[in-house]
């Protein structure tokens, strides 16, 4: 969240792009995290399965930001053509 924040205060798509792509690594690191947690029981599989589907369903907005941001770049670097 923090990585999104600070990437969306940034002047240009290509710099919040940057960031959204950390804000994934981001979510990666704590998934991770959250199978370190499920092995040394702090939490219970229940725990693990809701924000397990809860983090891939964040992975899955920050990917289409992600490519909105790109098309939208991609539309406006195109030359017409008559």
């Amino acid at each position: 969240m923090l990585n999104i924040a600070e990437g969306s205060a940034k002047n240009s798509d290509p710099d919040f792009t940057r960031f959204l792509n950390i804000a994934r690594g981001s979510l990666e690191e704590t998934i991770s995290g959250l199978y370190l947690s499920l092995d040394l029981k702090y939490i219970n599989e229940k725990q693990f399965n809701f924000i397990y589907d809860s983090s891939h369903l964040v992975s899955k907005k920050i990917n289409a930001l992600i490519k909105s941001l790109k098309n939208k770049t991609s539309e406006n670097t195109q030359t017409l053509v008559f």
